[in-house]
């Protein structure tokens, strides 16, 4: 039988329900099997078989809201905040709607966040008071453990979440929400599919609720004007607040509730399977994976005649692959040190041990790829409009840059041979 709410709920109350609920589960307390029974691991499992398997604490906000009669703890949440009088986060002013939370969010402009379509999700779940780090889902969805190169010519868009092993399924799987994309630069009418995507998106802010737009790079769409400009908090804005754009982006990404999120140990154990594959995996079509992209990466760098072929015409395709992949591949391995260092708590010994240990490796990673001094002066320095000209990459600053990224190949392996003992030692997950 289901619970009702009082006529004041309190969330506070709620949370420590939750975990009682979760405490319940520790102690094989029977009392708590029924709600329990609500999720979807728990249907048909009787008493003992349940205890055996681990609970998260999300989990038990799920089934806690459930048995209030709510198909989330989202749904329940926000019920609760509208009753109790919670400020809705949607501000109307004159002729705009916006909605608050994200003037200060990076995308692509602060160190921990230059992956711009992770950046956003992490935007949007912490508008929806989720709890979802920008590392969390960096590491979840492989992103922070990927190094991809595109051949036979580079390009910065090895770097972007959605090219070669595609990492936004697995950010999204992990929230327990969907993304749905509308599809605007390949419309055989791109106007006429703007003017469709556009009530969506009012939805979606009506319902405080930001929506991602991707082209080179991910923004937010945080409101809409009564003209129908968009607010937008977009890439690279170094500064605090939203601006007004009539731009067209390629997608807009509506977010929305889907399923229960996944059980973080779980997240964990297959991250840590899936950062094996990508290392040891070649390629995924057009680009280079793992170790085989970071040892075509070394050894291009020094082919001196690819170097010497390049003109002021033809240097900026490679000088932007270059220079932008380099501090992206910094950036991640700076999210795969805040990863594990976030998750290993969850986990008793040896695991937890292990996942420092890890973490340390990738620190390493990081900080070896910001020695960059003197042949340049920093991991940004390589972008084409620094260097201003091919005769500015000089042989000094490519031999650099390949020897600390041979150190760093040295700091992989040693990475993945641990994540290997690590995996091994995991304890068996239902």
């Amino acid at each position: 039988m289901s619970r009702t709410l009082p006529p004041r709920p309190d969330l506070t109350q709620l949370r420590h329900q939750a975990k009682d609920l979760l405490h319940a589960h520790e102690r094989k307390d029977r009392s708590a099997c029924d709600v329990l029974r609500r999720l979807r691991q728990f249907a048909s499992a009787d008493d003992a078989a349940m205890f055996e398997k681990p609970l998260a604490l999300h989990e038990a906000q799920y089934a806690l809201a459930m048995e209030y009669g709510f198909s989330s703890w989202t749904a329940m949440k926000r019920y609760v905040e509208k009753v109790t009088g919670r400020p809705s986060p949607v501000r109307r002013e004159k002729d705009r709607t916006y909605v608050t939370g994200l003037e200060g969010h990076g995308i692509g402009c602060k160190d921990e966040h230059d992956n711009s379509v992770i950046a956003c999700i992490a935007g949007v779940m912490a508008t929806l008071g989720e709890d979802f780090s920008y590392p969390y889902l960096m590491g979840a969805s492989g992103a922070a453990f990927r190094v991809q190169m595109r051949t036979p010519s580079w390009c910065p868009s090895a770097a972007c979440a959605g090219v070669g092993y595609n990492c936004i399924p697995g950010a999204m799987a992990v929230t327990g929400y969907r993304l749905t994309s509308l599809d605007v630069e390949h419309d055989p009418d791109p106007q006429a599919a703007m003017a469709k995507a556009h009530p969506l998106v009012v939805e979606s802010i009506e319902r405080g609720v930001p929506v991602i737009t991707l082209s080179e790079e991910a923004g937010l769409v945080v409101g809409y004007r009564a003209d129908g400009q968009q607010i937008v908090r977009p890439y690279e804005l170094h500064k605090d607040g939203y601006e007004d754009t009539d731009k067209r982006p390629w997608l807009f990404c509506i977010i929305e509730p889907h399923d229960v999120p996944r059980e973080r140990r779980q997240v964990v154990a297959d991250s840590l399977r899936l950062a094996v594959t990508l290392a040891k995996t070649e390629c995924y079509g057009d680009y280079l994976s793992g170790f085989a992209a970071l040892e075509h990466w070394i050894q291009t760098l020094l082919d001196d005649a690819m170097f010497e072929a390049l003109t002021p015409e033809n240097w900026f395709p490679t000088a932007h692959g270059n220079g932008y992949c380099y501090p992206c591949l910094w950036s991640s391995r700076l999210s795969a040190e805040r990863y594990l260092r976030e998750v290993c708590e969850e986990f008793d010994e040896p695991v937890r041990s292990g996942l420092r240990e890890l973490a340390g490796l990738y620190q390493r990673m990081h900080h070896t790829l910001a020695r960059t001094k003197p042949e340049f002066d920093c991991i940004w320095s390589l972008q084409p409009w620094n260097l201003k000209s091919p005769k500015n990459w000089t042989r000094a600053i490519r031999q650099k840059e390949s020897d600390l990224l041979r150190e760093v190949t040295a700091l992989e392996r040693q990475a993945i041979s641990k994540i290997e003992a690590v995996i091994s030692s995991l304890p068996t997950m239902g």
